[in-house]
């Protein structure tokens, strides 16, 4: 892989729903960038196979050189270099030991990941790892992490120019991009618990920064280039195990049991199509099938195009 093409990544997990589900998340140092798994089905007939996926984080790791950015308990408390994996760690003011109890909004949570991009680029700037003009990020992110990512983008108001500028791709898996359907209905707006609203086309509109009539929300606005966003669709929504089944009947067989295919990618963006649920243990993010594309969409230089007629 070319080596200019390795640059920091910030991981920006996906949505955790209940008080429960968030303090699993906080507990976890890279907030589920570190989980692997056994379990492949195949999608043909629906036998299940063992393959052992160390985890994205162990895999980077091993293959590419990357850290980490923590040291004795302490986040970013070490000089980092290009090759550092930083976990944005922003459900933290969620969890009642840690902060408030109450979830950032995505706008604020989007705030807060400039903030963090600010940070790691005084790091590496003021530490002469990097030119001031060479420095960049890639943002990874799942589910409504890759909303977070696109409100930063899109939001003039949320950072600079500057910031904006320094990330040079965006890699997201299974993000609602045109927002969530359940029962072929867009989630209402003024279902406001546990912040399912964030998943509403015109809430997304407005922290998005797209006009409020927008009919769909999955376009990056002019804001970034879409050739440097890529969004990886699950298509299996039989073993999304969350609300013990109801999500993936509500979502339907379209989808990877949270997100319809339909609404997980942006337009003009490249893409991939892969067997595997919004999470769990046949989850996207926790997949050789998707670490795979990550890897070659990151840190690659050649790109093939295929279309059928």
């Amino acid at each position: 892989m070319p080596e200019g093409n390795h640059h920091p990544i910030i991981y920006v997990r996906g949505y955790a729903m209940t008080p429960k589900e968030v303090e699993v998340v906080v507990d976890m140092p890279h907030m589920g960038f570190n989980l692997g798994a056994t379990r492949v089905r195949q999608s043909w007939d629906g036998r299940v196979y063992k393959q052992v996926f160390e985890s994205p984080m162990v895999r980077l790791m091993k293959e590419h050189g990357y850290e980490d950015a923590f040291s004795s308990g302490e986040e970013l408390d070490r000089k980092i270099g290009k090759k550092t994996v930083v976990i944005y760690r922003y459900y933290d003011k969620a969890d009642k030991l840690f902060g408030d109890g109450e979830a950032l909004s995505i706008f604020e949570a989007a705030k807060q990941l400039g903030k963090l991009i600010e940070n790691i680029r005084r790091e590496l700037v003021d530490g002469q790892v990097v030119d001031s003009r060479e420095f960049k990020v890639h943002l990874v992110a799942h589910s409504m992490g890759g909303l977070i990512c696109r409100c930063l983008l899109q939001n003039k108001s949320v950072a600079s120019e500057v910031i904006r500028q320094s990330v040079e791709r965006v890699f997201t898996y299974a993000t609602p991009h045109n927002g969530i359907e359940m029962a072929g209905l867009n989630v209402p707006a003024f279902v406001g618990l546990w912040d399912i609203n964030n998943f509403n086309r015109k809430v997304m509109a407005k922290y998005l920064g797209l006009p409020p009539e927008s009919t769909r929300v999955d376009t990056l606005g002019g804001h970034f280039d879409p050739d440097r966003f890529f969004c990886l669709v699950g298509t299996n929504h039989r073993d999304y195990e969350a609300a013990k089944g109801l999500s993936r009947m509500l979502a339907g067989e379209m989808s990877d049991g949270l997100v319809s295919i339909e609404n997980a990618s942006i337009q003009g963006a490249p893409r991939a199509f892969v067997y595997r649920s919004h999470s769990g243990s046949y989850g996207i993010v926790n997949s050789e099938e998707g670490y795979q594309n990550l890897v070659r969409f990151l840190f690659g230089d050649v790109r093939v195009d295929g279309v059928l007629a």
